[in-house]
């Protein structure tokens, strides 16, 4: 199975400001701080906000307190991390807590903690660069290929995973009983960074160029021809792909609208004329 771009996942970078061991690890078995400390370690932000909230309720006790670290701290790091994972469900849940606990603290009067004024102005300033788009950019499109070949017409066709849609074309077809099945599989999302751009290399030890991402299954397994593999390209700027079909027929005219990859996916196999199309 080969699950495309897993090698470029960003590692997740150091939230906290103090790395004194009172953030990744509480050596305690009291359950708000194994809770943050599983939170932080898990490197979740939606658990980060949870564990925040046991936390405040277990500050109201007068012989409770961790060292070093606040319930501003604790939020501030899961407003970071959200943002980073572009998780804007925990974003949204951090800035109402931070207006709830703001207004609650107005009306009683009392010392409530003021999130929203004490997060300081880096998690403030990172709010409102997220709120009017309130998705950094987010843009339904083209997140994810998956490509698989098998001799077994029902393993090649299962699926990848949640989300994924099949192009219910094998890419080998008419070139022979004893070929691969092969079919592509894809899955649209909204996203940051999507697909924008395909093309088709040939070669057997053909690379993408830089900037650009090989998929590592050869369009023509198991029926001889060409060496052909499927390249992308990613792009948070540019408009993503946001539709992927394959043509028929040598002379198959692209439908208005969309792009042909004018390369024969069975190129010296003998099979069907088969051409990748996509719509932006």
């Amino acid at each position: 199975m080969n699950k495309t771009d897993e090698a470029n996942v960003p590692e997740i970078p150091i939230i906290a400001g103090e790395q004194d061991g009172h953030y990744a690890q509480f050596d305690s078995i009291d359950p708000v701080k194994d809770a943050l400390g599983t939170a932080w370690n898990a490197q979740d932000p939606a658990k980060l906000v949870e564990a925040s909230g046991m936390f405040k309720e277990a500050l109201k006790k007068d012989d409770f307190k961790i060292e070093a670290l606040s319930v501003e701290n604790v939020l501030h790091m899961a407003l970071k991390l959200a943002v980073y994972k572009q998780d804007m469900k925990t974003v949204d849940a951090i800035e109402k807590i931070a207006e709830e606990d703001h207004n609650k603290s107005l009306e009683e009067e009392n010392d409530i903690v003021e999130v929203l004024d004490k997060l300081g102005d880096d998690s403030r300033q990172l709010l409102e660069s997220v709120g009017e788009s309130h998705a950094l950019a987010l843009k339904w499109g083209l997140d994810d290929i998956f490509i698989r070949a098998d001799k077994n017409k029902g393993w090649a066709q299962q699926s990848a995973g949640k989300g994924f849609t099949l192009i219910d074309v094998d890419l080998n077809k008419g070139c022979g009983a004893k070929t691969h099945y092969i079919y592509a599989q894809v899955a649209y999302r909204q996203t940051s960074n999507p697909i924008v751009d395909l093309y088709v290399i040939e070669g057997n030890d053909a690379s993408a160029l830089p900037g650009w991402t090989k998929i590592n299954v050869d369009l023509n397994k198991g029926a001889g021809g060409a060496f052909l593999y499927l390249v992308y390209r990613r792009s948070s700027t540019e408009n993503p792909i946001t539709a992927l079909h394959v043509l028929r027929g040598k002379d198959a005219p692209a439908p208005p609208g969309w792009i042909k990859i004018n390369v024969d996916l069975n190129k010296g196999a003998g099979g069907e004329y088969l051409y990748f199309t996509y719509k932006k």
